[in-house]
């Protein structure tokens, strides 16, 4: 819809199962910067599953829109279980 973007969280393991820890943590400062462009949306959906990735991400994005107070959009969170843990 118009004013809307989806965002969903993208880190897939490598063969052996295990995530690739080849970047380095991203802080507020360069959150701020990847997420300059999500500032023409009204509301951003954010897919997130409840992993760490997903929590980091969602973490991010609170804490930017807490930054910007009102000029900031509007974030929603859709969880996803994957269903590929035990329990």
């Amino acid at each position: 819809p118009a004013g809307w973007l989806f965002l969903k969280n993208n880190a897939y393991p490598d063969q052996e199962g295990v995530l690739a820890d080849s970047a380095a943590p991203v802080g507020p400062e360069e959150a701020a910067q990847l997420f300059a462009p999500l500032l023409s949306f009204h509301y951003v959906l954010a897919a997130v599953s409840g992993g760490p990735d997903s929590m980091g991400l969602l973490h991010l994005l609170a804490e930017w829109r807490s930054r910007l107070g009102a000029a900031a959009p509007m974030i929603i969170a859709a969880t996803i279980d994957h269903q590929l843990r035990a329990g």
